[in-house]
């Protein structure tokens, strides 16, 4: 089940992304302006994604799930972007994150800049 975050999946959210190796100031799954979707699974967060709005489109902020969930939670980002496109940025030197901003989300790099690779993402139409 897919919904909106709420103030008791904070906690979860942010081991997810500790573990991850972000730290505090790169967290923004709960800035203003940024929209979260928490995965439910087992009455607890299997994973989430943060959203916000840049240059007219989505910018996909965070995602992440545990283990296995990779696939079910990008069919739900889709979901939630219904037709739209959306904005993903990868770090360069990320490969394996690189190849499954790929292969799961279905982006494709239209860039790099920053230290960073640049792609776009399809929401799906249903």
């Amino acid at each position: 089940m897919i919904r909106q975050c709420l103030g008791r999946d904070r906690e979860m959210i942010r081991a997810m992304l500790l573990k991850e190796g972000l730290s505090p100031s790169e967290m923004a799954f709960d800035a203003s302006g940024h929209e979260t979707w928490v995965m439910e699974e087992d009455g607890g967060v299997a994973g989430f994604f943060t959203l916000r709005e840049e240059h007219g489109l989505p910018y996909v902020v965070h995602f992440c799930g545990q283990p296995g969930t990779g696939w079910a939670l990008a069919r739900e980002l889709k979901w939630v972007l219904g037709g739209r496109r959306a904005l993903v940025n990868v770090p360069v030197g990320k490969g394996k994150l690189l190849a499954a901003a790929r292969r799961v989300l279905g982006a494709e790099a239209y860039g790099v800049k920053d230290g960073h690779v640049f792609l776009v993402m399809e929401g799906s139409h249903g």
